[in-house]
């Protein structure tokens, strides 16, 4: 009677590392498209030429400032983010980088309505400077963070998996920004791609979660890839 208890109990244990193994290889697919989304603020020269032939620039550095200002802002977001991550988890940083990028891209739509360069760049630096940079950097502090948890034996493959996704994000990205641009114009690709931001990271937030503080991550170590059934093989005195 003891050997049978003792059976289920180790059978069930084998189970829940099974289910463990297999479910939690969706997050580093989840955080792989979280950042591939994020990878699209390497495609924002794409927006230079419309912009200038709009507001009649004769120069581009105008614009590049805005570049700047998200990529100066993108590194003080991910510190923030960071502490911010410790305490309330990755979804809290997900969910408000997704609507200051909306935010961002919805205030870069809406110059259409100013023809004045002098007034439109302010909204131009505060939309697609400080709030885009903000909204990826805060986002982009809890893909690789998160995946690690859930990978104690595997940290370099999974974090390799989401980063490759930050990675990629241009490639796939600039052809859909361009064909934007060549369908609908500048001020309506910021509202389509500030749209994609906000529900893509919305979507993937909800199923974004760190691993909880009771599970045991030595059973992440302990026969990762055995199949229930490898339990009963290995006891042949129970047939």
């Amino acid at each position: 009677m003891n050997n049978i208890l003792k059976f289920k109990a180790n059978y069930f244990k084998q189970l829940f590392i099974y289910k463990i193994n297999v479910h939690r290889w969706v997050y580093p697919v989840i955080g792989s498209v979280i950042n591939l989304i994020l990878g699209g603020i390497y495609c924002f020269s794409l927006y230079y030429q419309a912009l200038q032939t709009t507001y009649n620039l004769s120069l581009v550095a105008p614009l590049v400032l805005a570049y700047s200002i998200a990529m100066l802002l993108d590194v003080v977001a991910v510190f923030i983010g960071g502490i911010v991550y410790d305490k309330k988890g990755p979804k809290l940083n997900i969910f408000v980088g997704a609507i200051l990028l909306f935010i961002g891209h919805f205030i870069g739509w809406s110059l259409h309505a100013v023809s004045d360069w002098n007034t439109a760049r302010w909204f131009y630096y505060i939309g697609l400077g400080m709030m885009q940079g903000l909204g990826v950097g805060l986002t982009y502090s809890v893909t690789a963070s998160t995946v690690i948890k859930w990978f104690p034996d595997r940290p370099g493959l999974a974090s390799g998996i989401v980063i490759f996704g930050f990675g990629i994000g241009a490639t796939v990205l600039a052809p859909l920004i361009q064909y934007f641009l060549n369908v609908v114009g500048v001020f309506q690709t910021f509202i389509r791609v500030g749209l994609i931001y906000l529900l893509v990271l919305v979507i993937a937030g909800i199923f974004f979660k760190i691993l909880h503080k009771t599970t045991n991550l030595t059973f992440l170590l302990i026969q990762r890839s055995a199949l229930p059934l490898d339990f009963i093989r290995q006891h042949p005195w129970l047939i």
